[in-house]
């Protein structure tokens, strides 16, 4: 299901696919359309050769898109370089990620192109705390993690700017505000220089109480007017046609023999323990080294070889924090 952001404009809306970005650049927030955020559930994955390697269905969630190394338990992080960063050079709000009430918090200047997430989707506010986010800007290279909103934001394919947040393998560097959580978008650095992560805010409740007049929808993290009742349990395996239908469906999207197969899975946060046999991951590579509280996961289950992982069209993966888990591949 793809689900309708509002638009103060004209209450239209494009699509659009929130996925994982590279190098640092900016967005210039030029483009005044309107999305339907498609969500890419389960998560777009990031190769060591850039390659898109995961899942573009939606239905009815954003989710974290983490970066995922399929080369090995122990593959290097191939960051590339750090690039540059710049912003903007038109006028901007510079409000993107602040908390708000209503649209009015957003806007400063034209082109009237911000928004509160305060009921902000059709399916609900989806974000905990709500914050302003930008309807609009400019991808200038879809390799590059794009910044936008005088670089507090992160522009995702299609042109959707969410709240930046940061992160290194112990800590949030720029967290996100109040209860709304941090999902990978791209890692940086490498060799000489530290690993660092680029991610963007969305989701985060674990709770009714966490969303004031919705629901909480605790297998995705979201606040929704209407709860859905998923069929499949966790663990259950699952295709991609059951991605927020059935169940949320960590599934493969490379092509070959297990594309579109994978498991259920549920949302968690980083620091919380998932049921048994299962662990919170971020899937971010081995050698990242850690994952701080404060991003975004899935709970993955828990395994020891291959053997462990194959009924689920997975293989066993080491992964940041030596979590031992099944990840869909071929």
């Amino acid at each position: 299901m793809a689900f309708l952001l509002r638009s103060r404009a004209a209450r239209a809306a494009l699509a659009v696919i929130l996925v994982v970005g590279g190098a640092l650049a900016a967005c210039d927030g030029s483009n005044a359309s309107t999305p339907t955020i498609i969500d890419p559930e389960g998560g777009l994955r990031l190769q060591t050769d850039g390659a898109l390697d995961g899942d573009a269905v939606a239905d009815g969630e954003v989710d974290a898109p983490p970066p995922e190394i399929d080369a090995g338990d122990d593959a290097p992080v191939d960051a590339g370089d750090d690039g540059t960063i710049s912003v903007d050079a038109g006028p901007t709000d510079e409000t993107v990620g602040n908390v708000c009430a209503a649209d009015v918090d957003c806007e400063k200047v034209a082109p009237v192109d911000k928004i509160c997430t305060k009921n902000g989707f059709a399916v609900g506010s989806i974000n905990p705390t709500p914050v302003c986010i930008g309807v609009s800007c400019t991808i200038f290279d879809p390799n590059l993690v794009n910044l936008c909103d005088g670089a507090k934001g992160v522009c995702v394919l299609g042109g959707v700017c969410m709240p930046q947040c940061t992160f290194d393998a112990t800590k949030m560097t720029s967290a996100c505000a109040g209860k709304n959580m941090c999902n990978v978008h791209k890692i940086r650095g490498g060799g000489p220089a530290p690993f660092y992560g680029v991610g963007y805010c969305y989701r985060g409740c674990r709770a009714d109480l966490d969303c004031p007049g919705e629901s909480c929808q605790v297998e995705t993290g979201e606040c929704v007017v209407t709860k859905k009742v998923f069929t499949k349990a966790l663990g259950d395996t699952c295709t991609a046609a059951d991605d927020g239908v059935a169940c949320k469906c960590r599934s493969l999207a490379e092509a070959g023999a297990n594309q579109g197969k994978g498991y259920c899975t549920t949302f968690c946060a980083m620091g919380e323990a998932c049921p048994m046999g299962y662990q919170c991951s971020a899937e971010l590579p081995l050698n990242f080294g850690g994952e701080p509280k404060g991003l975004a996961g899935n709970c993955l289950k828990t395994c020891v070889g291959d053997a462990d992982c194959t009924a689920l069209a997975s293989k066993c993966r080491t992964l940041a924090g030596n979590k031992r888990v099944c990840v869909p591949a071929n």
